[in-house]
């Protein structure tokens, strides 16, 4: 009862995420960058998907004279290096809220989370994630390691091993 409480409240709970991994360097360049914001705008066009939070637009709070501001980390970004160090800034600033949550310790590595609307059943939850490959596998990825992981993730690849575990037995 509480869990369905929580839930309503809450909204779902079913998450998938997309590790998006620098093979050298850290993730702040203009390539990545581009590519964490195009692979986020196109997941949220994923029928069944809820929300999408990633590098490129989680909300970064900042106080100014009249009180705050609200914007996402890398607002209209469109490749200069003075905007890789502002998102920079604006992620180690506020390491407390960010590290190991969005980003890891050592700057190589984000998360791309997509969170599933609730009451989709698993046929939906299996389109979602067969969508979302299909995403990353049509961008260029030179120089990252793009992987999805979550329970929809693990369903869909535990039938999948299981069919072909079982034909060849």
């Amino acid at each position: 009862i509480e869990y369905n409480k929580m839930k309503e409240t809450f909204g779902s709970q079913t998450i998938m995420d997309v590790a998006v991994k620098a093979k050298e360097g850290t993730i702040f360049t203009a390539d990545r960058i581009n590519l964490i914001k195009s692979l986020t705008e196109e997941f949220e066009k994923i029928e069944n998907v809820e929300d999408v939070t990633s590098l490129t637009n989680a909300d970064y709070i900042e106080g100014t004279a009249e009180g705050m501001t609200v914007s996402p980390i890398a607002d209209a970004f469109t490749g200069s290096d003075e905007e890789l160090k502002e998102i920079k800034r604006k992620v180690t600033d506020w390491k407390d809220m960010y590290e190991l949550n969005l980003i890891s310790e050592d700057l190589k590595a984000t998360q791309i989370l997509v969170k599933i609307k609730l009451g989709v059943l698993a046929d939906g939850k299996e389109k979602v994630y067969h969508e979302m490959e299909n995403i990353i596998a049509s961008h260029d990825k030179a120089g990252t390691d793009l992987s999805i992981a979550g329970d929809p993730a693990v369903i869909v690849l535990i039938e999948k091993y299981m069919k072909s575990d079982l034909v060849r037995l």
